[in-house]
Parts: C-alpha cells; sequence; structure tokens
C-alpha cells in the first residue's frame, strides 16, 4: 500500500494532488473501515496523542489512518530579507525535511500494525485546513493534542488553544473529537483536583468532629 501524500509544489516525496483526487482515492482504499484524523505537526504534543490514541483503543489497525499535517507559512531567519526568494526557498526546504521525517516516523508505525493509512499535508492555518479534510474525506473521528497546531515553533498557547477551540465548534455532528491533554496541563489539573480532594476530606473530618 502506498500512502497518498498531498500538498502544493512542495518537495520529491509529497505529490501535488487535489483535493478531488485524494477524495477519490481516500474512498476507494479505505472503503467501509471507519476513518480516523490524527492532526500532527512537529512539536511532541501531537506526536504524544497519536501514541496515546493507539495506546487507549481511539485508533486500531481496523481504522483507515488519515494523518493531517498543516504547515505554517514559512518564514525567512531573524534578520534576513524576506523579500529574498533564495531565503524563502531554503526556510521552504528546511521545512519539508521536518515534514518528510515526521511522515517516515508516524507511517513505520501504522506499517508496524497493518494499517492503512494517508498522509495529507497542507500549508497555512490549521483551523481551516483541519475542518476542511475531516468534511472532504468524511473523517468519523478525530485526534488532537492540546497545545500542537506548529507548537514546535513557538507559537503562543492562548493561538494553540484557539486551533483545538476552533475544531470542537466547527466540527460536523458526524464526526468525533478525542482530544489529548499534555501531560503538563494534565498534571497541573490532577493537582488542582487532588487539592480540592484534600480539602474537602479536611472540611468533612472536621464536621465529623
Amino acid at each position: 500500500f502506498t500512502p497518498i501524500n498531498t500538498h502544493q509544489p512542495m518537495s520529491r516525496r509529497l505529490s501535488r494532488k487535489t483535493s478531488v483526487q485524494v477524495q477519490e482515492e481516500v474512498k476507494k482504499i479505505a472503503g467501509p473501515k471507519k476513518r480516523v484524523g490524527i492532526c500532527l505537526d512537529e512539536s511532541e504534543f501531537s506526536m504524544n496523542a497519536f501514541v496515546w490514541a493507539l495506546e487507549q483503543g481511539h485508533i486500531t489497525p481496523d481504522d483507515f489512518w488519515i494523518f493531517i499535517h498543516v504547515q505554517p507559512v514559512p518564514k525567512p531567519p531573524f534578520g534576513s530579507n524576506f523579500l529574498d526568494g533564495e531565503v524563502l526557498a531554503n526556510a521552504q526546504h528546511e521545512q519539508n525535511l521536518a515534514t518528510e521525517a515526521l511522515e517516515d516516523e508516524v507511517i513505520a508505525k501504522a506499517n508496524s500494525v497493518g494499517a492503512e493509512h494517508t498522509f495529507v499535508v497542507r500549508q497555512g492555518d490549521p483551523k481551516e485546513h483541519i475542518i476542511a479534510k475531516v468534511n472532504q474525506l468524511d473523517i468519523q473521528r478525530l485526534i488532537i493534542g492540546d497545545q500542537g497546531a506548529n507548537a514546535a515553533l513557538k507559537m503562543k498557547r492562548a493561538i494553540v488553544g484557539s486551533v483545538v477551540e476552533h475544531v470542537k465548534k466547527h466540527l460536523p455532528p458526524s464526526c468525533e473529537v478525542v482530544i489529548h491533554e499534555s501531560m503538563k496541563r494534565r498534571g497541573s489539573i490532577e493537582g488542582r483536583r487532588n487539592s480540592l480532594n484534600a480539602a474537602e476530606a479536611s472540611a468533612a473530618a472536621e464536621k465529623a468532629a
């Protein structure tokens, strides 16, 4: 099985299939299988979400896996001429290499468990592209990390959070969303819960006395 790779002109491995072509190929390959979308970027958060979802059974080898990777628009290094075409081309090249490394990693995992899959690449606003792919490819479940969407490029948490909130708000009713909280955030939440439980237990003990 050969993964479908899509993007505007990008690199030697990422083809230039249109959205319509991707829809037709996914329809033919996925068949009756459940279509699960997995949002990815180069950050640890999205990869953790993917691994966690697999461990928890939110993704299974019987599903059809659709990896969705949205690249940010490349920016030239600080201090360089943003009008210099060669500088921008180099920035895009570095970004493509990171995407290919990510693709290698997740596809190796899919192949190791015998899951059929596709890897879709777009560039721009993750909020818009994720929703578009869910609708175009009839995705039934979406896996997303709470601090992904290019967190590796140091986007502010408020912006990252807005991606998750936007996705939750605009997903069609036919698509379930599964959100993975980062360990840092989860630990913070659990800490507050433990403190609250301890306070409630203390108050109950005082009342009983």
